[in-house]
């Protein structure tokens, strides 16, 4: 049968979605990536207007023209964020429309957020939690011709009724350790208005993420802060708050293979929600066969103040890590209560002192994400966020979050 897998984002990074292609893939052979950069690519403007990942914009005749395209297969698997829900709808609708019988699914993180939004589409199933064990259940059931609605982690729509399944045990560091690579350059498609799917090439990696790649080393974070996505994981299974991740040795093969295909590669951002959480034993491991077989800068960008260790900054910059990014988020006490994130100010102002003490000399100036317009703060709720920024050392620089408040009618509505 043939598959095709959609990912629908700003640029074609894609860290999740690749993972499950890439295991995907390896189940049926006829399996086809497919890229839909809403707003072609993620940029300093986007950031800094706040409209990368907001919301994409594409026309009828693009979504009809993606469609068109994704109507061939005989089951199409969707992945977006909630800020491409609208045009996931869209585009779901409109595959329905050209080929009632394919098989459709939507997976990614807006199913797992709002799985009451995504099963309204016109699809027969969503993924709800980790996908890739769950689908090759799934899968092999599908194309059997046998009853696959019990699966776990999946809710299925049979004739207008929702099954509702439980889910599925996240999955464990050693069934971690077998995942293959994340799929880079193989066959991949990526959208051009008018002209339709063609194929990526090396140009689009260079324009997506320069001579960079984006992974993660490790999943869970040990916080459930209010304004992120990591509660509803939590939420759905407790254990999420536990750090998991593949060996040292997985993720460095990770970052050699990949640079057998692209060499340019001269740089690797992790985006893990909490590096800094992992053990210092094992970051060191991490730090010598970095050191040893890579010796490319790397920065984390999953950096939460509590897990700043001057020994664990010592090891990692030793083995090629030059820039941090942490969240503060706020400076009043009130307001990290609200979030509830048990990061009092002292202590976010001596991660910081540490953070600090590796630049110029070492380190790219440090990032700091700050929340504001969060419409329960007082006047001296900011006062006190400025002077803990006030009395950061120097160097560092911001990124400014506005928080976007949801009214009650729009919750319903999800």
């Amino acid at each position: 049968m043939q598959i095709k897998l959609v990912s629908l984002e700003d640029g074609i990074t894609a860290s999740g979605f690749r993972r499950m292609a890439a295991y995907v893939h390896g189940l049926n052979e006829d399996t086809e990536s497919c890229y839909v950069s809403t707003s072609q690519w993620r940029s300093l403007r986007g950031a800094i207007t706040g409209s990368t990942g907001d919301k994409a914009e594409l026309g009828p005749a693009e979504a009809e023209q993606i469609a068109a395209h994704l109507a061939s297969a005989d089951m199409v698997g969707f992945s977006s964020m909630t800020g491409y829900s609208e045009l996931t709808h869209d585009i779901i609708a409109r595959v329905r429309a050209l080929n009632p019988n394919a098989y459709l699914i939507w997976g990614g993180i807006h199913p797992i957020i709002h799985p009451e939004d995504a099963i309204l589409a016109d699809v027969d199933a969503i993924c709800t939690g980790e996908g890739e064990f769950a689908f090759e259940e799934f899968l092999q059931l599908f194309q059997d011709g046998r009853d696959f609605t019990h699966v776990k982690s999946f809710w299925f729509k049979i004739d207008g009724r929702v099954i509702r399944n439980v889910f599925r045990p996240l999955m464990s560091e050693e069934e971690m350790e077998d995942l293959p690579f994340p799929e880079y350059w193989d066959g991949e498609l990526i959208y051009r208005p008018e002209k339709g799917f063609v194929p990526v090439t090396k140009d689009d990696y260079l324009t997506n993420d320069g001579l960079g790649y984006t992974t993660l080393w490790s999943i869970g974070c040990p916080f459930h802060c209010t304004f992120c996505g990591n509660t509803k994981f939590i939420a759905n299974d407790p254990l999420y708050k536990k750090i998991r991740h593949p060996s040292a040795r997985y993720i460095v093969d990770e970052i050699k293979d990949l640079r057998s295909r692209l060499p340019h590669v001269s740089q690797v951002s992790f985006h893990d929600d909490s590096f800094m959480a992992i053990p210092y034993r094992e970051l060191e491991t991490f730090a010598e066969l970095w050191k040893k077989e890579l010796d490319i800068p790397f920065a984390v960008y999953g950096v939460i103040p509590n897990y700043v260790k001057q020994d664990k900054f010592e090891i990692l910059t030793w083995a090629g890590m030059n820039r941090v990014r942490m969240g503060i988020q706020s400076g009043s006490e009130a307001i990290l209560d609200f979030y509830k994130r048990p990061t009092p100010p002292a202590r976010i102002l001596e991660a910081g002192r540490i953070i600090t003490s590796f630049a110029p000399k070492y380190h790219i100036p440090a990032a700091f994400d700050i929340i504001m317009d969060n419409p329960i703060e007082t006047k001296q709720d900011v006062v006190d966020t400025l002077e803990l920024l006030y009395s950061m050392p120097r160097p560092f620089t911001l990124f400014i979050y506005s928080l976007k408040v949801i009214p009650n009618t729009e919750l319903e509505k999800a």
